[in-house]
């Protein structure tokens, strides 16, 4: 099995984690959780920014949900 790399993991767990909130809080199904989320500004900022990817979880969750907040 190929090793993931720290950049991998912390990103599977920011989205692991956003995939939780919207399914378990908000009741979407998980492909259209994994949908909003790939689509995000969130989730793009995690692929490209080295300092937004070693945040908190709470801190990219919060932003996530003000961004689907203002999105809707």
């Amino acid at each position: 099995m190929p090793k993931i790399s720290e950049k991998e993991l912390l990103v599977k767990i920011q989205v692991n984690r956003m995939i939780e909130y919207l399914v378990d809080t908000l009741k979407y199904s998980y492909q259209d959780a994994l949908s909003i989320i790939l689509g995000s500004e969130t989730y793009h900022q995690l692929l490209s920014s080295e300092t937004y990817l070693n945040q908190g979880t709470l801190y990219v969750l919060d932003d996530f949900k003000e961004e689907i907040s203002t999105a809707a």
